[in-house]
């Protein structure tokens, strides 16, 4: 089905207008002879349209502003500052247009001119579809409501318009076929209305709701009434689209004869007008498949043949694939097979060079087909295979040679440690064997003999421990490879599963997807789990202890436990006691994270699940209870056994618990375990006394390296500042600690609160928490970069939300960085610092960018183009020695200090110096050019004082202007 795009539902003349300079000088005229405001505003909004020009467009909406206000004309300001927006959209960006739609509302509200506020309200709707699907609907349904209000037809239809076509793509038809029906009720009693485009379009799309609901009967109606009205408007691109429609709903309905006569009117258009070559190749195609349906071979080969002919001629890639796939399908189907593969080899070689996936599926099926029709199996079974390889795209060429190079070196280090296994035990048989043969013998010398078997006895069991430990050292060493190994083919698994679930529709496959999809990621997760059971050696186990709060460690890390309790139905209970001790924060981390993971696992709805943390004597005790447990007595202590299961219908715990068994015994602690009325206990006891802790690991009595950046350390203020979004203190209190030496920090308990701490100070990073009140992260991020004065400022997102929509989430949101709780320290620090730093590079190049050749930067983001913008400024006023700094940020847009301060941070230069280096930038131009005396172009370049200009010119080029303009004859 043909779907129109949002742009062309909302905005129907926007930038359509041809340049035509005879128009143009006669509109000029207009507005430089007559007086009137009024006229002039509209005069100069033609002139915008006219224009190709960005610049001169621009200057023109100025100017139409100007003139409106002057006049007090509402509707005048409403239209210039609609093109303004589009024209702010198309060369600025989206969030430009944005902000000009709200600035619009504002200024229109003093008029109380509720047609224009409608229509900017159904702007911003159609600006925010595609950032935002819920702002998108609350400000067309604003619009609409003020339109009805109004009265405005026009605003109203177009309103409902987008609406309906919003619903449309969302797949509610019945809402996008209530907004159609009104739309035709409005067209149907209007009189401006009735029997215009707007008639046949609502109609049109009614068509294609019906379609899509599966009534072609009532679509083809639908559709048949549109084409009426089009052709009473001698619209000849509406009836052609109609006809393409009406000719695809009776092809499916397999009315071929019906579809040819609709499709043979619009191959004489295309034809006699000789334009839309594309439609022209697809119309050629779509026949000449109901002529191959409808057995008329002969004409279906000419005119796939036809297509074939148009497509190389205008060099279209497209439809010279489609045409010989076509080609080739059809030589197939009437048995001509051997002009049916030199047309599929063609197009597989063209597909192949392209790299054309969805092409190549088509073509591996055709090739796979006739060479089954030919009785060449083997060749049939190979295309099959390719297919199929293409289909799922999940292993490559080499994935069957993987898995046998996996599977032969899993069986070789099986069969090489039974055979050193058989070793041991053989050469114990012997030495066995020997020393019964020395007791015998020692009837003759007693006591020697009893010495020579004690002797034997112990060299043997010294090179059984050798070997033993051997065994272990090889079984770790497996388990480290096969996990390595495994990490490839999950890693194939789940990179071509994620684009299945992205493109699969139909919900019964979407939830096998999403079974795929987690049970590789825990798959995943027990090969992590693997290694770092692998990992375990107590000769190479080095655990490192820190002297650190870990009170406070341990409440920013049950963070996404208690989140996932809440979204599980499971009360969470937490009872934490303050105070520092040497620990190990990866083991304690491991630990703690396994524990609650096994008891979230398998604790129901409504049931419990406590942890607590305390000191006792020189131990920190850590203990996890989950209640509702269905367990005996006699099976508490095997849940540490890996991959334990104690019923044949449960799953098993894995790997988890028995990681953290090893864990605490290399560290020289104790595992309790008790089970009473349904609640099991796990205590954990990890040593703190400094003196046993050094023979288990290393002390680190250093405090971590500082990653930050140069500073200040004398006075606060001189520290960069950092705000901190977050509605839990104990996490403030945290990040506090852990960034507390190197900024200064600002704190804000809510989403709202912090939105206005940074529109006010204006912070130089900001970490904030996605789960907040009254405004959320998301919110707060999407807000700040959206706004041209705070989109510079760094943010980083900080979530006990570890899923992919969190992280995708984030990332439409603009946000710098994003982090999942439990977070590193050292990670979380060196975010903070790379964003910095590559601020600070930025700032660097375009310092140097902005006094060489600003002109010649790429416009890209925010920032950038606001830099452009002002670039606009400055050429229009850069003359004029009066422009302060406080007009340069009236025209900005801006206070002083916010100017001051984005400026700063961009470019690092004031205001004051950026007008100055600006000035200074045009004058070396003009010496260049040799365009007049040094006086002339200091004064041309808005400098009063030639004397100054000279310094300040020296200061920048090293050199003084008279010097530099002989050096430039």
């Amino acid at each position: 089905m043909k779907k129109k795009g949002f742009v062309v539902l909302l905005f129907f003349p926007l930038f359509f207008f041809a340049q035509n300079q005879k128009k143009i000088d006669s509109v000029l005229y207009i507005t430089k002879t007559v007086k009137n405001d009024s006229i002039k505003a509209v005069e100069h909004l033609e002139l915008s349209n006219l224009h190709k020009n960005k610049d001169s467009i621009f200057y023109h909406l100025i100017k139409s502003m100007y003139h409106a206000r002057i006049a007090h004309v509402p509707k005048f300001i409403s239209n210039a500052r609609a093109n303004m927006s589009n024209w702010k959209s198309k060369e600025i960006g989206n969030r430009a247009g944005i902000q000009e739609n709200i600035e619009a509302i504002e200024e229109l509200k003093k008029y109380n001119y509720s047609a224009g506020i409608a229509n900017h309200y159904i702007r911003l709707g159609y600006r925010y579809n595609n950032i935002n699907k819920d702002s998108a609907r609350f400000y067309l349904n604003q619009g609409v409501k003020m339109a009805e209000k109004a009265k405005d037809e026009n605003v109203l239809i177009t309103g409902y318009f987008a609406l309906g076509n919003m619903a449309f793509f969302m797949k509610d038809y019945e809402k996008a076929l209530e907004y159609y029906f009104l739309i035709e009720k409005i067209c149907d009693q209007s009189l401006l209305s009735k029997g215009s485009i707007k008639h046949a379009t609502s109609m049109e799309y009614i068509g294609y709701v019906m379609e899509a609901i599966d009534k072609p009967e009532k679509a083809i109606m639908y559709f048949e009434k549109s084409k009426y009205i089009y052709e009473k408007n001698a619209n000849p691109k509406g009836i052609l689209s109609i006809n393409a429609s009406i000719a695809n709903i009776h092809i499916d309905l397999k009315e071929y004869k019906k579809a040819i006569s609709i499709l043979n009117e619009t191959i004489d258009y295309y034809e006699g007008h000789q334009t839309e070559s594309s439609k022209l190749i697809l119309a050629y195609l779509k026949k000449a498949s109901c002529l191959e349906k409808l057995q008329e071979t002969k004409n279906a080969e000419n005119l796939y043949l036809k297509a074939l002919d148009v497509s190389l001629i205008k060099d279209n890639k497209i439809y010279i694939k489609d045409s010989n796939i076509a080609l080739a399908g059809f030589y197939s189907n009437t048995g001509n097979f051997k002009e049916a593969l030199a047309y599929y080899l063609k197009s597989q070689e063209i597909c192949e060079k392209e790299k054309d996936e969805k092409k190549l599926e088509i073509i591996y099926r055709g090739l796979s087909n006739l060479f089954y029709k030919k009785k060449n199996f083997q060749k049939s079974a190979d295309y099959s295979l390719l297919l199929n390889k293409q289909i799922e795209s999940i292993y490559d060429k080499n994935t069957k040679e993987k898995i046998i190079a996996l599977e032969a070196k899993y069986q070789n280090e099986k069969k090489q440690q039974e055979i050193t296994l058989l070793s041991v035990q053989n050469k114990l048989a012997e030495k066995q064997k020997a020393n019964q043969r020395n007791v015998f013998l020692g009837l003759l010398g007693g006591v020697l003999m009893v010495i020579g078997f004690l002797f034997y006895g112990y060299r043997n069991k010294l090179k059984t421990a050798t070997r033993l430990k051997e065994l272990e050292e090889l079984k770790s060493r497996f388990f480290a490879n096969i996990s390595h190994e495994f990490r490839t083919p999950l890693t194939l698994i789940k990179s071509p599963l994620q684009q299945l679930q992205q493109s699969e529709t139909s919900e019964g496959n979407k939830k096998k997807l999403d079974l795929i999809d987690q049970n590789s990621n825990r798959m995943l997760e027990l090969v992590d789990q693997l290694l770092e059971l692998s990992k375990l050696n107590p000769d190479s186990f080095r655990p490192v202890f820190k002297k650190k709060d870990i009170a406070l460690f341990l409440k920013s890390m049950i963070d996404p436990f208690m989140f996932e309790a809440k979204n599980k139905d499971i009360r969470f209970n937490a009872h934490i006691h303050d105070g520092s001790c040497w620990y190990d924060r990866d083991i304690v981390e491991k630990i703690v994270s396994n524990l609650l993971s096994n008891a979230l696992k398998y604790t129901s709805q409504k049931e419990e699940v406590v942890f607590l943390s305390a000191f006792e004597k020189d131990k920190l005790h850590l203990s996890v209870s989950n209640s509702g447990v269905d367990l005996k007595t006699s099976e508490v202590n095997q849940i540490f056994d890996r991959f334990y299961q104690h019923k044949e219908s449960n799953q098993g715990v894995g790997i988890g618990l028995a990681l953290v068994k090893e864990l605490v015994t290399l560290c020289k602690g104790e595992l309790k375990t008790k089970l009473s009325h349904k609640v099991l206990t796990i205590d954990i006891y990890l040593p703190v006394d400094i003196k046993l802790l050094k023979t288990i690991g290393v002390i680190s009595e250093h405090s971590d390296p500082k990653e930050g950046i140069a500073i200040h350390k004398e006075n606060p203020r001189e520290l960069p500042v950092l705000l901190l979004a977050e509605d839990n203190a104990d996490v403030r209190l945290v990040l506090k600690e852990i960034f507390s030496s190197d900024f200064h920090i600002v704190e804000a308990e809510n989403g709202e609160k912090a939105l206005q701490i940074i529109q006010k100070e204006m912070p130089d990073i900001v970490i904030t928490d996605v789960m907040m009140p009254k405004m959320n992260g998301f919110e707060l991020c999407r807000k700040s970069k959206q706004n041209e004065m705070t989109s510079f400022i760094p943010i980083i997102l900080l979530t006990a939300k570890t899923g992919d929509e969190a992280h995708l989430e984030g990332l439409q949101s603009n946000a710098d960085a994003f982090v999942t709780k439990p977070f590193s320290h050292e990670i979380l620090k060196l975010k903070v610092n790379q964003l910095l730093e590559e601020r600070k590079k930025m700032r660097e190049r375009y310092s140097q960018e902005l006094i060489l050749k600003p002109k010649d930067i790429f416009i890209d983001s925010v920032d950038e183009k606001f830099i452009e913008r002002l670039q606009v400024i400055l050429d229009t006023h850069l003359s004029n020695a009066e422009f302060s700094t406080d007009q340069f940020a009236a025209e900005a847009g801006m206070s002083r200090m916010q100017l001051h301060r984005k400026l700063k941070t961009l470019l690092g230069f004031s205001a004051t110096e950026f007008l100055r280096h600006e000035r200074l930038k045009a004058a070396a131009i003009l010496l260049e050019k040799g365009e007049g005396t040094i006086a002339e172009i200091a004064y041309s370049v808005g400098f009063n004082d030639v004397v100054y200009f000279s310094k300040c010119f020296k200061d920048i080029y090293n050199i003084p202007p008279s010097k530099y303009l002989i050096k430039n004859k």
